[in-house]
């Protein structure tokens, strides 16, 4: 239909780790993506050299995933045509709050714009206006809160200090319903979901539809590495995961972070692992076999309501992102939990969150006895 708008939506984009030397996306995924009017994306790293990392992570080895790409692999963003990117997420600062800056600045050179992230609350907080055919799309950015944000001289932002735009649905909907009223669409791309899960968050399905019934024209999260359910909800879309879109195999160095090492580095033997662990020495990370899939969120904005289609991508042992056709299962598992996030029954989330949940209940249980214990 003449004047509809069609933009292209990708979960989690990683520029760096084995993609500074090998792999890529596949000719036949580019050329989808330039099909679409507009394309954006979730930027979760930061760019730089790694000579200075998140202060907050790097004191506390369990957090200390610190993922970074090397400023020239914005080019990949760009082959990608990227027009915005959210940085509402919990590696835009793993370089530090210097570190967003100087992403940002690289952004900035190469006319991508960017949200979620700014220099203070206020900028931290505007949103991205794309236009197309005379109308305009408003993008908002969110990162659930953590603990850790608040550590110190955190990335919570401040009148005088930068950051990263802290989510609430009562602030969500409070901009939901300003720029409703300046722009044609508002779209809201929330960070947010357990990692490694399938299953949305019962309270986060809750939130979804109630931003959608507050105004919004789709709601896109990003976050869990692993796509999860995207319905359509009176009319608009609600995505809840798109899963990692372009997240390759990386080496890290200890206690876990990006690292880019020399031909004569390489030389040696460099151990593999699969799992989430700390590192004691130089190793390659080879993402998870379920991370490995991933989503395009074809999305037409209509005039009251949009249409939308998702498009597989799988990372390849080669780290080369193609297009890819799931199992009759795995549509029927997506279509199954999307029933429950849109219909009457989205508290059965709840029992399936607490079941996702529980070997980390017990784990964490087990590990306060054993401190009482030890205190006796």
């Amino acid at each position: 239909m003449a004047g509809d708008i069609k933009i292209a939506f990708v979960g989690d984009v990683t520029p760096g780790g084995v993609f500074y030397r090998t792999g890529g996306i596949s000719q036949e995924v580019l050329g989808y993506l330039h099909s679409f009017d507009i394309r954006v994306g979730t930027l979760e790293s930061a760019f730089g050299d790694g000579s200075q990392l998140c202060h907050i992570k790097m004191a506390d080895p369990k957090l200390a995933t610190c993922i970074y790409s090397p400023d020239e692999m914005v080019k990949m963003l760009k082959e990608m045509r990227l027009d915005a990117v959210s940085l509402a997420n919990n590696h835009s600062c793993d370089c530090d709050l210097d570190g967003l800056y100087h992403t940002m600045e690289v952004l900035d050179k190469a006319g991508i714009a960017h949200f979620g992230a700014g220099h203070n609350s206020e900028e931290a907080s505007t949103p991205a206006i794309l236009h197309h055919q005379g109308k305009s799309i408003c993008l908002l950015g969110y990162l659930q809160e953590y603990e850790y944000l608040y550590r110190g001289e955190g990335y919570h932002p401040t009148e005088n200090r930068g950051g990263l735009n802290i989510y609430s649905l009562k602030k969500a909907i409070t901009d939901i319903k300003k720029y409703k009223k300046l722009y044609d669409y508002v779209i809201v791309m929330p960070h947010w979901g357990m990692e490694q899960s399938a299953i949305p968050l019962y309270q986060e399905a809750l939130d979804a539809k109630r931003m959608i019934e507050e105004g919004a024209d789709g709601v896109i999260g990003s976050h869990a590495h692993i796509v999860q359910p995207a319905i359509d909800y009176k009319g608009h879309v609600l995505a809840m995961n798109l899963g990692n879109f372009a997240f390759p195999d990386r080496y890290v160095i200890p206690p876990r972070i990006s690292y880019y090492p020399s031909e004569e580095e390489l030389g040696q033997d460099v151990p593999v692992i699969h799992s989430f662990k700390l590192v004691d020495k130089l190793s390659l990370k080879v993402v998870a076999e379920k991370e490995r899939l991933g989503a395009i969120l074809g999305l037409e904005l209509r005039a009251t309501s949009s249409l939308h289609e998702l498009r597989y991508t799988q990372l390849t042992a080669a780290n080369e992102i193609v297009f890819v056709a799931p199992s009759v299962s795995y549509i029927w598992k997506m279509s199954m939990l999307g029933s429950l996030v849109g219909g009457h029954l989205s508290i059965l989330l709840w029992i399936l969150n607490l079941k996702a949940r529980m070997p980390y209940i017990i784990v964490g249980v087990l590990k306060k006895m054993r401190r009482i214990i030890g205190k006796k």
